[in-house]
This record gives structure tokens, sequence and C-alpha cells, in this order.
């Protein structure tokens, strides 16, 4: 804490012109100037302040008056949430841009705070996936600008790929996964694209002003990130195994938990099933599809053509 008093002493004498110096500096913390060029390097390098040596006063003085000191603003519990969010983004993105400037930032607050310790709070371990984070980049500069985009598309399975025009509304992440959320104009409709799907990705030349529907509502619709038309009801009863973890996982804002002697069963709503199937074989034996026959079919089939696998 001791570094942290005098670096607010310093900001605020820098804030007031009182032109501190390093006479000013011992008396008041009995400190070498070395210590004091220290804390005057972490105003410079970590809070990004702008100072210089004032000859005639002798002392240190601030050439921009809308500079202030970003620590105050924020509680500690406050800055670590800041912290893990920078650092998932961080990771998510490829680690480069703004996300990694931030987290260097908000770490050289909390060491102040709390000391070096602060840094190693927390830890993540993801799946390797695409790093995005020039396409998202481009895609942030089209949503600003509110302009079209252009791009070749990637589909699942053997779709092949397909030129698209979009008008961008959202960068959505699901589950560790970018999505960019916006008007297909191929299509005439919304559409949800997976980033690390997207290629030879080239703003258009269409401004638009408004958008074509609601993001809200579209992201708030049945379960997952795939959507549709009309909406299933879809119940799945869980075993007492599985129904421990279940209890603790939110899948949808509309789901509903029922109570088994055995277990529980999760009622939601499912508009496409393949994220939901995709669930349902994660929980395997631990899991039944109540219904709707359709996905109750698809995971039979799903199962026969696993058990023939290993045959």
């Amino acid at each position: 804490m001791a570094q942290l008093e005098r670096i607010y002493w310093l900001y605020r004498q820098l804030k007031e012109d009182a032109y501190p110096g390093s006479a000013a500096f011992r008396q008041r913390f009995i400190a070498t100037d070395k210590t004091m060029k220290r804390d005057l390097a972490v105003l410079r390098d970590i809070f990004g302040a702008r100072i210089i040596y004032n000859r005639r006063h002798k002392g240190y003085q601030l050439t921009d008056r809308n500079f202030e000191l970003p620590s105050f603003w924020f509680k500690r519990e406050q800055l670590l949430l800041l912290n893990w969010l920078c650092r998932q983004l961080g990771r998510i993105t490829g680690g480069n841009g703004g996300a990694a400037e931030l987290t260097a930032r908000i770490t050289g607050l909390l060491s102040l705070q709390n000391g070096p310790q602060a840094e190693n709070i927390f830890s993540f371990e993801f799946i390797e996936i695409k790093q995005v984070s020039q396409v998202i980049d481009a895609l942030v500069e089209a949503l600003l600008a509110r302009r079209t985009v252009r791009f070749t598309y990637r589909s699942l399975g053997d779709a092949g790929d397909s030129s698209r025009e979009v008008e961008p509304y959202r960068l959505h992440n699901c589950m560790g996964n970018w999505y960019l959320v916006g008007y297909c104009l191929l299509r005439k409709a919304p559409r949800i694209f997976q980033i690390n799907r997207i290629h030879d990705l080239s703003l258009g030349t269409r401004p638009f002003i408004k958008e074509r529907f609601d993001v809200e509502i579209f992201l708030g619709e049945p379960f997952g990130i795939f959507k549709g038309k009309a909406a299933n009801r879809v119940r799945l009863l869980f075993d007492s195994f599985a129904a421990a973890i279940i209890r603790e996982e939110f899948w949808h804002p509309n789901q509903n938990i029922e109570e088994t002697p055995d277990g529980l069963i999760l009622t939601l709503p499912v508009a496409n099933f393949t994220e939901i199937k995709m669930k349902v074989l994660k929980y395997g034996r631990h899991v039944k599809v109540l219904e709707p026959q359709e996905l109750q079919d698809m995971i039979v089939e799903e199962a026969r053509l696993i058990q023939k696998r290993y045959k």
C-alpha cells in the first residue's frame, strides 16, 4: 500500500500544479530520489500520464490537464472482474490489440493495490480455436460505420462456400465462440455466422441506418445459436448423477426444472436440434429425451452409428 499512497500523493500534487520535487517527496515519505523516479515511471508507463520536469519550478508537471488516475475509480473487486474479462477476451481474440493493453494496465492497478500476487489469481484453459482478431477488428469497423460487409462463408458439412453480403448488427460470444449477428442480403433474413468460418472479409459500399430486426429478441429466442422459425418443446429426463450438474447450469431464460424421485426433467424451447443433440450426447446414458419424438429418433440413430463404428 506504501507505493499506492506515494503515487496518489504525486497525482494530487501534479493535478494541483504543485510541481512536486525530490525534496518534498523525501520529506513526505522518507524515501530516495530513485523511489520517486520509479513512482513517476509507474504513472507514465502504466497509467499513461504525460509528465515533464519544469526547471523553473524545480519540480514535475502534467502536460495533459485531462489526465485522471483510474485506479480510484474502481474497487478491488471491480478491477478483478475487469482483469478476468480482459484475459478471457484476449485469449479468444488471440491476445492482440486493445485487450492485451487494457489487461496490462488493469494488472498494474491490481499490483499496486494488492502486490504482484494479484496477477496470478486467474488462469484459463481453452480448447484451441482459430484466432479471429483480424476479422473482429474489421467487423468492429463496419459496425461503427454502419456499413455492410462482404465475405466468403464456409458452411458445415458438404454445403461448400458461399459469398455473402451482410448488414452487421452484433458481435456475439457464445460458449467461447464468436458469432456475427446480422441481416443477410442473400437470404433476405436474419442470420448468425460463426466468425472463424468467415474468409476474405471486406467492407461493402452500402450504408444502413436501422436494424431490420430486434437483436435482443432474436438472440433470446429458443435454445442455442442455431435459430429457426418454429420452437419445439424439448423435455429431457436426467438421472441423479447428471441432475446435480444440471441444477447448477443455465440453458435458457424460459427453461423449467421439475424435480423427480431419481433426478429431474428439464424443459426448454428449441428451434434447431443441432446444438441440443450435442448437449444430450454429452451426458450419454445419464439423460433420456422424453419429447419430441423427432429428437428422440435422432439420438437413437446417433447411438446406433456410434455402436457401428466400434464393431
